[in-house]
């Protein structure tokens, strides 16, 4: 009978890990010399500076939105942010960051960004990018 029960035990824990694994998911990306980790989940898509691996969602430094949306994030060694970000989508978004300089720039103001970042239509010199789109993940 206790056999019985401690395999009920671990299977339950098996399913459980492996659901937990379904409805999350986890992509790092490198920009220049910063990495960047998208974490895909059921509530939403945190978007979290360095190699974030806790299994819990962060209480600080991070940015909330939508698993429909696209961000595109920037790198600027010459600028006084950490990371620059475009709401590509128009999707909600929410920034939560005590420790880093993020410049945010709006669906509205999508204009503004590419015409501070881009020429014509390339990147400008010395700066690194990465769009992300969400809902591909």
């Amino acid at each position: 009978m206790k056999n019985v029960i401690k395999f009920l035990i671990l299977f339950f824990i098996f399913i459980g890990c492996f659901l937990l694994y379904l409805v999350q998911k986890r992509e790092y990306y490198q920009i220049s010399d910063k990495y960047v980790t998208v974490w895909k989940t059921s509530g939403g898509c945190y978007l979290i500076p360095g190699k974030y691996r806790s299994w819990f969602i962060p209480k600080d430094n991070y940015i909330k939105t939508s698993n429909m949306n696209a961000i595109t994030i920037i790198i600027d060694k010459n600028s006084n942010y950490d990371y620059i970000i475009s709401n590509d989508y128009n999707k909600e978004l929410k920034i939560i960051m005590s420790d880093y300089k993020i410049r945010y720039y709006g669906y509205k103001q999508r204009d503004e960004f590419v015409k501070e970042y881009y020429k014509d239509n390339k990147l400008k010199l010395g700066l690194k990018c990465e769009p992300i789109d969400i809902s591909e993940l």
